[in-house]
């Protein structure tokens, strides 16, 4: 048996049958890609040579890493996440000999490229000296807090299952550099090994071949050769490892995890750690509890667990330093940990929660009519307000109040502990409020009369404004306002000494009509004859805008006849053209402005008779 170069899976090559064979297995290749799509769904596997990246992946709790380095060609590195059953590890990072997105197609691909990588590592060779191609390395420093040093990962290979014990050993190591807890240094000390210290390697973990006669430790073993499944490319895989190992703590230890093909470069390996799982197995825990009573006599603690050694407490504010400290106001306390043994100082926050201190925004109200007053208290997680009279609500923090006579309202507020503390809000409705009125001389008046004197009537007022309705206003209390014509509504707010306001509003009417000042009258007939006597007509009165007139004459066919602006200038019987109009019946209009800017319009009538005007 052995791989077909086109195919992507293994095959039986018969003697004079092995052409239509794999013409056969051709067809079946075809059918296999199109379900490659769904398994790589399963696993998302990105190339990734930043070496920092790679590290911080698996590095979980009590790790700290630094000066990363990867070693290894272009396409061997990688992060993933899997969401499949078989791998036993759900994200990570992936090394491989070869390309490390080749790992996520289905069982029947072969993994066979060069990783490019043309160097050999001396720490791979103890393992095995013909592990020398295709290496891919990833190196770093790191400072534990702890002193047991635990990481999980899956050796996968294509070399499974027949090329074990076949010199294509392709082998994989975690090496560790530094102090050891046992006395003297680690120099390159490989951790990834099993239980016994068997390196993890193809021959060292197997399920044999061709048969399971010659396994080696076939119990970490998974094929993935005779009934692949569709989610992992690789033939064989072993099944979730945990390596550990002591460590001294707060001292600095290089790590390098690495992999190489052993015998040639054909046929790729790849070990998936897992993600987070470089960490301390033991790593001390500190934690805090507060307690208050109420009384401003709060207790703190902290909790050390996971660590054996003598701890040192130091809080802040305060200084004290057991692990306990009572009778401590409301705040916030820090306490430095020092464990013995460890790089440096645990911080702990603990907060002692405060007793209620129920606080009202503003104690003291006053209600005039039509008001109401929204109480604010704050300081609790719960409260009680009392009486509930006139209130929208008596639990509520902000309630409304609008009571109907003076009441003074006590909130009990409720801490989260269950400490309570009283607010009190006085809220006052006046008996008597203020009613705003007031006289006037006069409420209708002609314009010859506008001066009109008004008085503030309102009871307790100690203020009050005046709003004239013709943009005048006044603080008096007994104004005199002179207005023009018109409708006036005048407006008096009054206000008390709880600065309680009431409005009034009243008509003030002032006539266009002026007594005994403005009159206009016409003559019904004029004699235009030159005997001095009625020779013109023209309208007589008082009061008129000389610079606002206008007298028009029409015959009885509506011609317009005579036309004057100027008001000492009437018709003298003439027309237009100078002729003289005969003796008839003729119409009169007459627009005109008196002295306080109001327009009149006046229509008439007048006989001119006798005309003997040549």
């Amino acid at each position: 048996m052995r791989r077909c170069e086109w195919c992507t899976f293994d095959l039986l090559i018969f003697t004079g049958v092995n052409t239509l064979f794999c013409k056969a297995i051709r067809f079946c290749a075809v059918l296999i890609c199109v379900f490659a799509n769904s398994v790589l769904a399963q696993f998302k596997i990105a190339n990734n040579g930043n070496a920092q990246t790679l590290a911080q992946s698996i590095v979980g709790s009590g790790i700290k890493v630094n000066k990363a380095q990867l070693k290894s060609g272009s396409r061997a590195s990688a992060t993933f996440s899997y969401t499949g059953t078989n791998l036993g590890i759900t994200e990570g990072i992936l090394l491989t000999t070869g390309s490390a997105t080749d790992a996520g197609r289905p069982g029947g691909f072969l993994c066979d490229v060069s990783n490019g990588n043309v160097f050999t590592d001396p720490d791979l060779l103890t393992i095995d000296k013909k592990a020398q191609f295709d290496v891919c390395i990833l190196e770093f420093d790191f400072v534990p807090v702890c002193d047991t040093l635990r990481i999980e990962y899956v050796f996968a290979s294509e070399e499974y299952p027949q090329f074990i014990y076949q010199t294509y050993n392709d082998v994989f190591g975690i090496f560790i550099t530094g102090s050891n807890p046992a006395g003297g240094n680690y120099n390159a000390h490989n951790i990834a090994t099993l239980a016994n210290g068997t390196p993890v390697s193809i021959d060292n973990i197997n399920g044999g071949w061709p048969t399971a006669a010659n396994a080696s430790h076939p119990e970490y073993y998974r094929d993935n050769y005779k009934t692949p499944v569709n989610d992992i490319a690789y033939n064989g895989y072993t099944r979730l490892i945990t390596s550990k190992t002591g460590l001294v703590p707060c001292t600095t230890y290089h790590l390098k995890i690495a992999i190489a093909d052993g015998g040639n470069g054909r046929y790729d390996s790849g070990v998936f750690v897992k993600g987070n799982s470089l960490v301390c197995t033991n790593t001390p825990e500190v934690s805090a509890s507060t307690y208050s009573n109420c009384n401003n006599t709060g207790t703190v603690s902290v909790q050390v667990t996971n660590f054996t050694g003598a701890a040192s407490y130091t809080w802040l504010p305060g200084g004290q330093s057991t692990p306990t400290v009572t009778n401590i106001g409301p705040g916030t306390y820090t306490c430095l940990v020092g464990l013995s043994g460890l790089c440096s100082n645990i911080t702990v926050t603990a907060n002692v929660p405060g007793t209620s201190n129920v606080a009202v925004e503003k104690n003291e109200f006053i209600l005039c009519e039509g008001q109401t007053a929204l109480l604010k208290a704050s300081g609790a997680s719960k409260y009680q307000w009392t009486p509930g009279s006139g209130l929208s609500s008596i639990t509520a923090s902000n309630p409304i109040a609008t009571p109907l006579t003076s009441t003074s309202y006590s909130v009990t507020g409720t801490s989260s502990t269950g400490c309570t503390s009283t607010a009190i809000v006085k809220v006052s409705v006046p008996s008597h409020p203020i009613k705003a009125q007031f006289w006037a001389s006069a409420y209708n008046t002609s314009i010859d009369s506008s001066a009109i004197q008004f008085a503030d009537s309102s009871s307790g007022a100690i203020s009050r404004y005046w709003s004239f309705d013709d943009g005048q206003t006044s603080t008096d209390i007994k104004p005199v306002h002179v207005f023009g014509t018109g409708t006036f509504w005048v407006t008096l707010t009054a206000v008390d000494s709880n600065y309680c306001s009431s409005t009034v509003s009243k008509k003030i009417i002032v006539n266009d009509i002026i007594k005994d000042l403005f009159n206009f009258y016409t003559p019904n007939a004029f004699t235009p004859d030159d005997d001095g006597l009625n020779d013109e007509f023209f309208p007589k009165g008082l009061s008129w805008n000389e610079n606002k007139y206008e007298l028009r004459i029409f015959d009885r066919w509506g011609k317009e006849v005579f036309i004057s602006k100027d008001i000492t200038i009437g018709w003298n019987g003439k027309t237009k053209d100078g002729a003289a109009a005969k003796e008839d019946v003729y119409v009169w209009t007459v627009i005109l402005t008196d002295s306080f800017s109001k327009q009149h319009v006046f229509n008439g009538c007048v006989v001119l008779k006798k005309n003997t005007l040549k």
